[in-house]
């Protein structure tokens, strides 16, 4: 049997820790490794296998798909992503009226913030210490945590971090020159930490108030 860890290892750029362990699939809550070990999943992939592995509906639904078209740019229309778009945005409501589409969280931050230059010709922004919100380099920006922006600072455009949880410093934060407000309605690697019950309406309120916008991101 070839030695997977060590081919990993070699051949593969490691930008997370090695966790010793060779996975080869997954079976709803479980995954297993090369031996057939049995490990019941906790992590879910950072939310991604939320719905565990091997959902039979899932894989009925993206085997069909992949049989009918892989991907196709947006400069065409297509009837499934259509249909996902409409039903996302009747989902979400909230007079939310289009939806973007990204790969991951960190894209989706980047969109949000060149979504919000474009539209308001602002580049400051508030996020929240402790927060994590990825490691491209805008999303980068939004991140507190030196262990992550340290090796790859001056980071982009100006942004200020505030105490999770506290309205009122966020409040003496914002001024003319901010464009939007950043935050996790739970904040996952700060430590699954649960703000105050009115935490969030009062930072409704705040941007309401200033005009600033506000992006609700959960990692």
């Amino acid at each position: 049997m070839k030695d997977f860890q060590f081919l990993q290892q070699k051949y593969l750029v490691n930008t997370y820790p090695n966790r010793q362990l060779v996975l080869t699939k997954g079976e709803g809550m479980y995954l297993y490794d090369e031996n057939g070990k049995k490990y019941l999943d906790m992590m879910s992939n950072y939310g991604v296998d939320i719905f565990g592995y091997n959902h039979s509906f899932l894989l009925e639904k993206l085997t069909g798909q992949l049989k009918k078209l892989s991907t196709l740019h947006c400069s065409f229309n297509n009837d499934t992503r259509a249909l996902a778009a409409e039903a996302l945005v009747k989902r979400c409501g909230g007079g939310l009226v289009q939806v973007y589409l990204s790969n991951s969280g960190t894209e989706a931050i980047e969109a949000a913030l060149k979504f919000t230059v474009l539209a308001t010709g602002k580049k400051k922004f508030i996020a929240c210490r402790n927060a994590y919100h990825g490691k491209t380099l805008g999303s980068l920006s939004a991140t507190s945590e030196e262990k992550y922006r340290a090796p790859f600072e001056p980071l982009l455009w100006n942004f200020n971090h505030v105490s999770y949880g506290d309205s009122q410093e966020l409040e003496k934060a914002v001024d003319e020159k901010v464009a939007a407000f950043i935050v996790e309605p739970i904040q996952g690697e700060g430590g699954i930490v649960l703000p105050d019950k009115n935490y969030l309406t009062k930072v409704r309120k705040i941007c309401d108030r200033t005009g600033i916008y506000s992006y609700w991101m959960r990692f």
